[in-house]
């Protein structure tokens, strides 16, 4: 008898007998879900009739579902035939998956205390010959690769040669492990750029609260073009559509990483901001906001470490660089975009928020501004701070004493211009970046 029980709604499959007398129910039992995809390969299962020699009987196929109903039971290919008395496992199941193990445990057919099983990697097939052999009915099975898809078979060991039917594949994939930064480069390739999206080792969460932490169901996140440019040479990105009709509380998660024991690593990637399905300009309004959160304990907690809402300066339309210092973190961590709205107060605002090009690299090293080449004038200044290089300009981010973002510009050319007609009269910081060198220089706006 060939089986196919799928989707993560599907709770148990009972298999009855009637020999006249009435039915028995559970003769045989398989709980929960058995194949992850619809591609994935039957199961076949052996019930033993033998408790009813010489009597005419009935079969029975009943299947329950779990909470809702997203799960279906596929029988076919049933034979009633002689059978050489070893009855093949039940409940076969992974659990406990790590980076590197899982779990599996099994239910005993009959009366055996003997089994085999084999973990291989997806596709490989019922095993062609023994494979590891237990009296338990539960084994750890570790060294695994990670973010590997496998697939698990067991069979039972009935003495003298004789062995069930292999009952899999059971599949499942392991984790990913920490990814030790840099991931990508500041000035090469980025670590994800998004041309396959959400990436190796990404993934998004649907609808909850940054103090929950993201649930790994797929939101309101997508791909798109950079900017809702199609010419544009970011090429794809990750978007998200926020409008002020319906709640939206949706992340975009990033690997683990493991950034050591230095401190002196940043998340260096580019962002922009447009009207829906176009590419104006456009700003936040209302509680309408992106954070970039990051938890160092495993997702207990998420702390936001950069936060983009109707206070922030306007966001490119057609694209900036954003560096966010992780300074202050060590060891394991794992960021994410969170985009958020209640629906209620988003005053009418449809648009658009792109990231692209994610990379963790190394501090950029800040030099003088005088070893860059720069001079800058004037200062104090009134409303335009002159830059002039003997190198392109990737970036030139101001400052408040706070350490606040309040301005950014990525001219990418020699002599750039920053309007601080509107800022405040006070001291302000400019960070110039050129060829991932850094240097920051002391302005005072009149």
């Amino acid at each position: 008898m060939l089986i196919i029980c799928g989707g993560p709604d599907f709770d148990t499959l009972h298999i009855d007998v009637n020999d006249g007398t009435g039915w028995t129910p559970d003769v045989f039992t398989l709980v929960g879900q058995q194949q992850a995809n619809q591609a994935d390969a039957w199961q076949t299962a052996i019930v033993g009739l033998g408790a009813y020699t010489g009597a005419t009987v009935q079969i029975r196929f009943r299947g329950t579902r779990g909470a809702s109903f997203g799960g279906d039971i596929s029988i076919d290919d049933v034979v009633v035939d002689d059978f050489n008395g070893c009855l093949t496992p039940t409940n076969v199941a992974a659990a406990n998956i790590t980076a590197t193990s899982v779990d599996i445990s099994w239910s005993a057919g009959g009366s055996e205390t003997v089994w085999e099983y084999a973990v291989l990697p997806s596709g490989s097939g019922a095993p062609t010959g023994a494979g590891t052999s237990t009296m338990n009915t539960m084994e750890s099975v570790s060294g695994l690769a990670s973010s590997s898809s496998f697939e698990v078979y067991v069979r039972a060991d009935c003495g003298m040669g004789n062995f069930s039917s292999w009952v899999g594949p059971i599949n499942f994939a392991t984790d990913c492990a920490p990814i030790v930064a840099p991931y990508g480069t500041a000035t090469g390739a980025p670590g994800n750029d998004f041309t396959a999206y959400p990436g190796v080792c990404w993934s998004e969460g649907d609808d909850t609260a940054t103090t929950v932490g993201p649930n790994g169901v797929d939101g309101a996140w997508a791909s798109d073009d950079f900017a809702n440019d199609a010419t544009s040479s970011n090429g794809q990105a990750a978007k998200i559509n926020i409008w002020n009709t319906a709640a939206i509380n949706d992340w975009l998660v990033t690997p683990e990483f493991d950034l050591g024991t230095s401190g002196n690593f940043e998340a260096i990637f580019d962002i922009a901001h447009t009207t829906f399905a176009a590419t104006g300009a456009t700003a936040f309004t209302g509680d309408q906001q992106i954070q970039l959160l990051i938890t160092d304990d495993a997702g207990l907690t998420w702390t936001a470490i950069q936060t983009w809402d109707a206070t922030s300066p306007a966001i490119s339309n057609t694209g900036q660089l954003e560096t966010v210092s992780l300074s202050s973190y060590t060891g394991i961590v794992q960021l994410a975009f969170w985009g958020g709205t209640n629906g209620v107060t988003g005053a009418g605002t449809d648009s658009e928020f792109f990231v692209d090009n994610f990379t963790i690299d190394a501090t950029q090293s800040n030099v003088s501004i005088e070893e860059l080449g720069f001079t800058f004038y004037p200062n104090p200044v009134k409303d335009v701070l002159n830059i002039n290089g003997l190198q392109n300009i990737d970036s030139a981010s101001v400052m408040n004493m706070l350490g606040q973002q309040v301005m950014n510009v990525s001219p990418g050319v020699t002599n750039a211009q920053i309007d601080m007609t509107t800022l405040s009269a006070g001291v302000y910081l400019v960070q110039v970046t050129t060829d991932s060198r850094t240097s920051t220089i002391r302005v005072v706006k009149e």
